[in-house]
């Protein structure tokens, strides 16, 4: 099956700064469909709240978080062990006693921009699936299961809290240590080692995310779930263990931890969601590599994952699922720009294009946004504002590192903005890249807005 996210690079990308320096950087984005990983086209209005409409069959949790781990948690058990749970109309609720129905939850407000996570399990009897719809209030466009760059780590630990087997839900501390383990592509035994999507993941992970059908009828192995609430466009979402058997991942058979691998931690980048921002205030992001966001300006030590950037790209498997950056030992060769370090998906990994991206999120009617850094790369690397070329950076050992600064605002774009480096290691030994900079803006004029 085909990623969602590998859809070809259209024609005529944009370039502030030409020449044929970047020909090859520019042939690379359009074999690799870059574009599709990057902000869509701006909203009419950006908004801070989520309004979730979901059924799993059985039961669930819901949370936020970063890359790293689950923080906030505005459904931590929710259980579906009957038909009705399930399949009806609400008012379900969580947690019970308002139980019966679909649940409805209005106006979450995320604490961070990254990740949404559904952590399920099933009854292990007759059906098993996440159906669920995500909608930015005021927003006329919504996100469901079966769209969008989900993902899915199955933990190969059973829980079974319907049928009593297990009598109580994975907790916050257990859940992330899942993640941790995910993301690092250790998962223990009977799991899926690491995150994997429709495609599958990493090398080395098993299995892959499944899409069956959508809320549209009742003639699938599926009843028709409300569609007042849930709508037609939903598609139910789980895991299938080898999608080349003839097993239907949606049906109980193979069954539980042995089969599926339950329990289940399925995430989605929150900006992926139409309209959703978070960011009210005047932004200012710390883009510097290997440096904390929180506490700001201190260092994250070697071996520890960048909590800036991600990598969703690497010469052994092409576009996977976003795996952490590392925090490296520089090389002797390296210099490297105060109050920073280098960091790196395989320090010493092959020749090849390593892709690094970074996400942050402006407000409609965003003012004076301006991005500027300091950066070097081994051996060079390309930077790309939402589709458009910016700048080479210098070479590992360049005595004077690429210092780059824009106000451009036509670079930007309300909602979801993504900054790419992609680092071409072609000398072998050591990879990576150094990079000092922020991103500041300011919330719009509320006053002149509205004369407007």
């Amino acid at each position: 099956m085909k990623r969602t996210n590998l859809s070809p690079i259209p024609h005529g990308m944009n370039s502030i700064s030409g020449g044929a320096s970047r020909h090859r950087n520019m042939s690379w984005l359009l074999a690799a469909g870059l574009s599709s990983l990057l902000a869509g086209p701006p909203v009419a209005q950006a908004q801070t709240g989520v309004t979730v409409t979901i059924t799993v069959d059985n039961s669930y949790g819901l949370y936020s978080g970063t890359l790293a781990s689950a923080i906030t948690s505005y459904c931590s058990y929710e259980e579906n062990c009957d038909a009705a749970d399930i399949f009806s109309c609400g008012p379900g609720g969580c947690p019970a006693p308002i139980d019966i129905g679909t649940e409805y939850f209005s106006m979450l407000i995320p604490t961070t921009d990254d990740y949404l996570y559904i952590v399920a399990y099933s009854d292990e009897a007759v059906t098993q699936g996440v159906l669920a719809k995500f909608q930015a209030s005021g927003n006329p466009n919504a996100l469901y299961t079966g769209v969008g760059n989900w993902e899915v780590f199955a933990t190969g630990i059973d829980v079974d809290t319907c049928d009593g087997t297990t009598t109580v839900p994975p907790t916050l501390a257990q859940i992330n240590t899942q993640i941790a383990l995910a993301n690092s592509l250790t998962g223990g035994p009977g799991s899926s080692i690491g995150w994997v999507g429709t495609s599958g993941g990493a090398l080395g992970t098993t299995g892959v995310l499944v899409f069956g059908e959508d809320n549209l009828s009742s003639a699938g192995i599926f009843p028709q779930v409300c569609v007042t609430q849930m709508g037609t466009q939903p598609q139910w979402m789980w895991f299938d263990t080898d999608p080349n058997d003839t097993i239907d991942p949606f049906c109980e058979n193979p069954s539980g931890g042995g089969g599926h691998k339950e329990y289940l931690i399925f995430r989605l980048p929150l900006s992926e969601i139409p309209g959703l921002c978070m960011k009210q205030a005047d932004v200012t992001i710390d883009l510097t590599t290997g440096v904390y966001d929180n506490p700001p300006n201190s260092l994250i030590p070697i071996g520890g994952s960048d909590d800036t950037w991600i990598v969703n790209y690497d010469p052994n498997v092409g576009f996977g699922s976003p795996q952490p950056a590392f925090v490296v030992s520089p090389h002797a060769s390296w210099l490297t720009i105060p109050t920073s370090q280098w960091i790196s998906f395989d320090r010493n990994g092959p020749n090849g294009d390593y892709g690094y991206q970074s996400c942050f999120c402006l407000k409609a009617g965003f003012q004076n946004a301006s991005l500027n850094f300091t950066g070097r790369a081994d051996d060079s690397a390309s930077v790309f504002l939402n589709n458009n070329f910016l700048v080479n950076l210098a070479a590992f050992n360049s005595v004077a590192p690429t210092n780059f600064a824009t106000g451009n605002q036509s670079l930007f774009q309300a909602g979801r903005n993504c900054i790419d480096v992609v680092v071409h290691n072609t000398g072998a030994v050591v990879t990576g890249f150094n990079l000092k900079g922020q991103i500041t803006a300011k919330r719009y004029n509320r006053k002149l807005w509205m004369a407007n």
